[in-house]
């Protein structure tokens, strides 16, 4: 950890020189900044304060959701060590911002936080809060998708949700939200794979709430790619999605980023040391997928064939076997139908 954080210093030097500015960095003994909304702005909360020791029983108590904060910020130190571009100054300098009260569980984009005299513009914060308040065990259940939201701003990839408060992971829409979507909800697969206590306690919520429905449906059929299948009325049927439609809908792009991002092989080309170097061995399927996702956001439209091509081109050793899950999954090689 001391060679990261040496490497860390020097590439931080390293883009005063080029952009002219140092970037200002909000001070903390902790490995993360806790954000409250007072009622007028943001204000780093003092290393003293007892909701870091809440926040790290009630949250990074967790091994995964631990291991997801690790990526996070291990990924702004990959982007450091190999001066790869990015708009995001701020966020690279400094440890991850949680918004511990925010309005809604999401990534906050270019907020102003303040730390005693000083104040600081930072252009990505994890959200946790609910309506304003803060709840530890709503934010546990929400903090694996807005850390993968989180990850996709810093990878450059752009998206547009779809208007409306809840779209169903199991409708096709536009190839740029199902890999979005479809990226977020794997991590949440991943999650809910680990507490199957969750599934236990979303079953009877879920016939008369929507969101319960959709976790439920995240935490059983995506690990089994039940998605596949198309839904009526809101309920999987037997008939098989073609593979144009599958690679537009969300909950079977989670699918084969949930394989994906599981598997156990830590090798990586040698030309792509700097940006590996930056992470933990069992971060290495994470990291590769986000180094594709970032060139993919650098030269292509976003979409699930885009980031195969992206995929294939960084890591061409790996094309038989990334095909293989695509074909399991979408029922064909997405671009080579």
């Amino acid at each position: 950890m001391h060679t990261k954080r040496l490497l860390g210093g020097l590439c931080l030097l390293l883009l005063v020189s080029l952009t002219g500015c140092l970037p200002s960095v909000v001070q903390t003994e902790h490995e993360y900044v806790l954000l409250q909304w007072d009622g007028a702005r943001w204000i780093v909360l003092e290393d003293d304060d007892p909701l870091y020791e809440q926040f790290q029983r009630s949250i990074l108590s967790d091994p995964y959701l631990r291991r997801l904060l690790l990526l996070y910020e291990h990924s702004t130190e990959a982007f450091l060590a190999t001066n790869t571009h990015s708009p995001l100054s701020q966020t690279l300098a400094n440890k991850p911002m949680i918004a511990l009260n925010s309005k809604q569980a999401r990534l906050l984009r270019d907020i102003v936080v303040y730390q005693k005299k000083s104040k600081v513009r930072i252009e990505l914060a994890l959200g946790l809060g609910q309506d304003g308040q803060v709840d530890f065990g709503w934010a546990r259940d929400r903090f694996a998708p807005v850390v993968a939201e989180g990850l996709l701003a810093m990878m450059g990839v752009h998206f547009r949700q779809p208007e409306g408060s809840l779209s169903p992971i199991y409708e096709e829409t536009s190839p740029d939200w199902a890999l979005a979507a479809g990226w977020m909800a794997a991590f949440e697969a991943i999650y809910g794979q680990r507490h199957p206590e969750r599934v236990a306690g979303l079953q009877p919520l879920a016939k008369m709430n929507p969101w319960a429905q959709e976790r439920l449906y995240i935490y059983t059929l995506v690990p089994h790619n039940g998605f596949r299948q198309r839904f009526q009325g809101g309920v999987p049927t037997a008939e098989l999605r073609p593979c144009a439609e599958a690679q537009r809908t969300p909950g079977v792009v989670a699918s084969f980023f949930y394989h994906l991002l599981q598997q156990g092989e830590d090798y990586y080309p040698q030309r792509e040391m700097l940006w590996f170097a930056n992470f933990d061995a069992e971060e290495t399927p994470y990291a590769k997928a986000l180094l594709a996702l970032n060139r993919m956001a650098g030269s292509r439209e976003v979409s699930l064939q885009s980031f195969l091509e992206a995929y294939r081109e960084t890591f061409p050793a790996e094309q038989g076997k990334t095909e293989s899950l695509a074909k399991e999954v979408f029922g064909c090689v997405p671009g080579k139908e």
